[in-house]
């Protein structure tokens, strides 16, 4: 797998016939450094009976990991096969290798046991310029403050496009593509409507022809 590529990785479960049509609750975990989630996909083969799946972030415990409720309360139409899938696209990043873990299972309040086969991803040709050359640095103050300044360097004279996400992977807005040279420089985030936007976690891209780099920030009416 490449950094922007944009993969699917199935969820497949066996469960008893006994929490058929119940409420359930799938919490996952992705490791934010090398996989960003774009959204949590149903097939026409799916075993989950909604037609909408309710994804939302969580605060994990982990620094390095980033944490999703899925939701669907009309349960499972069958005991066993495909649950969904979760879209994700491929960071720049050191490590070689990463795992996507099923943390829990809750059907109708009661907690399955989990016994995960599989979930390992591989990065044959990760991609990474080392911090301080190329990337984000943190931002300040507020994102959406008017006065947000983020500085960001690139190591080539290069067409460069930033945009901003929330944690579920929706995107917010995606910034006109400039050409912009090689050297440290500030991007100044700008939103429509900054009081449009709730409380919660951000994210904001950087996108250069050598690799993806993002910062997560915290937004607090």
């Amino acid at each position: 797998m490449y950094q922007g590529n944009s993969v699917l990785i199935p969820i497949y479960g066996t469960f008893s016939q006994s929490v058929l049509n119940k409420p359930i609750d799938i919490i996952i975990q992705i490791p934010k450094n090398r996989i960003f989630l774009q959204g949590i996909i149903k097939h026409s083969q799916s075993i989950i009976s909604c037609s909408d799946i309710v994804v939302k972030p969580l605060i994990s415990s982990n620094p390095s990991m980033n944490e999703f409720s899925i939701s669907c309360k009309d349960g499972l139409r069958d005991s066993s096969g495909l649950l969904c899938f979760v879209q994700c696209e491929i960071l720049a990043g050191k490590d070689v290798s990463s795992r996507i873990s099923v943390l829990s299972i809750n059907i109708e309040n009661e907690f399955l046991t989990v016994n995960q086969k599989g979930g390992l991803l591989s990065f044959p040709e990760p991609s990474v310029i080392p911090a301080g050359q190329e990337g984000l640095e943190i931002n300040s103050p507020n994102p959406f403050q008017y006065t947000t300044e983020i500085p960001y360097y690139i190591t080539a004279d290069s067409d460069i496009t930033f945009s901003l996400f929330a944690t579920n992977g929706k995107a917010l807005k995606i910034f006109p593509t400039t050409f912009t040279k090689a050297g440290r420089h500030i991007f100044n985030l700008i939103v429509d409507n900054p009081t449009d936007f709730a409380s919660g976690v951000y994210i904001l891209r950087l996108h250069t022809p050598r690799g993806m780099y993002h910062v997560s920030m915290v937004h607090k009416k």
